[in-house]
């Protein structure tokens, strides 16, 4: 909590939309109940993924991943694993590997 506060204090001094979307999603998954973050959370994920911050995607969606796992809510940790498997993929292919 202590460093979600600071992000978002420093964002009252720098308006940076995909570094306030990675903190709306600690902030959704830490601070909301599932049914309440599951959708944010996506929907965050899918605009890093637009503004092709895709490392951000696969860093926060394994967090969420394993946020969800520890819960047991496994479809939600499952969807967002793959979420990574996939902008990985994706990430390999821009680097021709």
């Amino acid at each position: 909590m202590y460093y979600l506060k600071k992000g978002q204090e420093e964002l009252k001094f720098r308006s940076n939309k995909i570094y306030e979307t990675k903190i709306n999603i600690i902030h959704d998954l830490y601070c909301k109940r599932v049914d309440e973050s599951i959708d944010k959370c996506r929907e965050n994920v899918q605009y890093l993924e637009e503004k092709c911050d895709l490392d951000g995607v696969s860093d926060l969606s394994l967090v969420i991943s394993r946020y969800y796992e520890k819960g047991e809510y496994y479809k939600e940790a499952l969807e967002f694993a793959n979420q990574a498997i996939k902008v990985k993929e994706k990430m390999r292919k821009l680097e021709g590997i």
